[in-house]
């Protein structure tokens, strides 16, 4: 893990990627927005900060649709404040009262409804750490392993969530240190992969991004 103090900024200019498909699938999104704003990870998304964050709109479904429209809404948010990366969600729901959420341990909520970010640090297709968390907060975390295929929920990383049920669905504040993720060790700006993720199991479990997969 390399060092990060109060007065490290870490320029993030993302490039949005999806792991295991062709380089030709990414974009680019732009650069991560800092703020020296204070953003208190409760699930309610009531800081001013949070309206200069790089909006990202969840408008794919990739299982079992592919590729296809999604059917429901979903909105993220991402800015950073020099020690943490910063997500926020907006996940909309015509029948709130189906969503699937319960306080879990930590790794044991993937039947539940559930959004989260995989990032791709190194932006290579190799290896990325995945943080999800369901409505009412519950904490999911992950090594994905591009070459050989799998997994690891062993891993587990210090960060912080939220998530609050609302009258249009749910709302999640997550704030990852950078302390916990492993990048380049450069005074240049990072170039990360990112697949910003919904979950939302109902007949089906759909599975809806901000990128295509093929």
């Amino acid at each position: 893990m390399w060092p990060c103090s109060s007065a490290f900024k870490l320029y993030l200019s993302v490039v949005v990627s999806v792991l295991l498909t062709y380089p030709s699938h990414a974009q680019v999104l732009g650069d991560i927005p800092n703020t020296d704003q204070s953003i208190r990870i409760d699930g309610k998304l009531d800081e001013p900060a949070w309206k200069s964050g790089l909006r990202i709109v969840l408008d794919v479904e990739t299982r079992p649709g592919e590729n296809i429209d999604p059917p429901v809404e979903t909105e993220a948010w991402l800015i950073e404040d020099g020690r943490r990366l910063l997500v926020a969600f907006k996940a909309y729901d015509p029948d709130p009262d189906k969503i699937r959420a319960y306080l879990r341990d930590r790794d044991s909520a993937f039947s539940d409804d559930f959004v989260g970010v995989v990032l791709d640090t190194f932006n290579d297709e190799r290896r990325a750490f995945e943080f999800f968390v369901n409505p009412l907060g519950a904490q999911m975390d992950l090594i994905q392993d591009d070459v050989n295929d799998n997994e690891d929920e062993s891993w587990d990383a210090i960060w912080e969530s939220a998530g609050e049920i609302t009258d249009f669905g749910y709302v999640v504040e997550v704030a990852i240190p950078f302390t916990q993720l492993r990048f380049p060790k450069t005074e240049d700006k990072q170039t990360w992969g990112i697949d910003v993720l919904r979950f939302y199991p109902r007949v089906d479990r759909h599975r809806i991004s901000n990128n295509k997969l093929d």
